[in-house]
């Protein structure tokens, strides 16, 4: 087992360099879920919480009209313009003051601020500087199936930073209980060692139970498990969970399922055309049917930096 003076060492370590948490935040109801998430994290971990939420200027030109006038001069164009935006940093005004009044019975280091451009590009900026990006996020639902998607944006917020985000990515879209156990979900080309090990040092250290669940073939199985045998990592408290299932995609979808109490932690790769993949598929189409409460998406080949804010989050 891991000792777990580590936990102490690493509260020290905490005072020499703040953690920072982004939220991106609007008014919906899973972004009051995710501020939420992201205060409590704060309060453990003794970081700060900047609050970001973004005026799309680039979009509101899109809505309004033309780039050039024709039948009609650019007149009106330009004073809806100024209507709608007016409008929208009335809204941002009102949500900031909203969140600093809930966001004070925290009693955290945190900001809110009002950023000016694309959505996506806005929070990337900030993420850069940060230790974890926490938002809100509204899955599938039966009513929102493929031609109705088709009348709205193609990707969710969500969806859109899973699959760039430069730091590891809480994703939630519903209130959750307090967590007694984390699963990190593998499969053979998401087995990495210091992943598995950085993820059961953080959940041995803190009490927590364990669960790695491998979603993959018979023979991909046995192999994965004689590898972590042979590297120790299977000492301590860990349940391996492989579920017998006929399909590998059924395998993957059981996996993903998990309670409100669990943690579900998801590695991604990188696939040769650039593009980032979680069992095969783009991030964002798993983020698109995520049916837990949260999920904690981890970059590419950033483990210990991901795993290590986590630690007394679980504590």
């Amino acid at each position: 087992m891991p000792d777990r003076s580590k936990v102490t060492d690493f509260k020290e370590d905490m005072t020499m360099s703040k953690k920072s948490i982004l939220l991106a935040v609007n008014g919906s109801r899973e972004s009051l879920f995710a501020a939420e998430a992201a205060w409590s994290m704060a309060q453990m971990l003794d970081a700060k919480v900047t609050a970001q939420t973004v005026i799309d200027i680039q979009a509101l030109w899109q809505l309004i009209g033309p780039d050039l006038p024709g039948i009609i001069g650019s007149g009106p164009y330009i004073a809806a313009h100024d209507a709608i935006d007016n409008s929208l940093k009335s809204i941002a005004q009102t949500l900031k003051e909203a969140y600093d009044e809930r966001a004070e019975g925290y009693e955290i280091d945190s900001e809110f601020v009002i950023d000016e451009g694309n959505t996506v590009s806005e929070i990337f900026k900030r993420a850069k500087q940060s230790d974890l990006v926490v938002v809100g996020h509204r899955s599938n639902t039966p009513y929102t199936n493929d031609a109705d998607r088709k009348h709205l944006a193609r990707y969710s917020l969500a969806e859109l930073l899973s699959s760039e985000c430069p730091c590891p990515l809480l994703i939630v879209q519903d209130r959750t209980n307090p967590w007694t156990k984390a699963r990190l979900v593998i499969g053979n080309r998401l087995y990495d060692e210091e992943t598995i090990a950085s993820f059961l040092d953080m959940v041995w250290s803190l009490g927590l139970l364990c669960e790695i669940s491998y979603a993959g073939r018979k023979s991909e199985i046995e192999e994965i498990l004689s590898k972590m045998e042979k590297k120790r990592l299977r000492e301590g408290s860990l349940q391996v969970v492989i579920d017998q299932v006929e399909r590998v995609d059924d395998a993957w979808r059981q996996a993903w399922s998990v309670s409100n109490d669990t943690l579900l932690v998801v590695p991604t790769d990188t696939a040769v055309s650039g593009e980032r993949q979680c069992a095969g598929d783009d991030v964002n189409e798993f983020v698109r049917n995520l049916n837990s409460a949260c999920a904690l998406i981890l970059p590419p080949h950033k483990v210990n930096a991901v795993l290590s804010p986590i630690k007394t989050l679980l504590s």
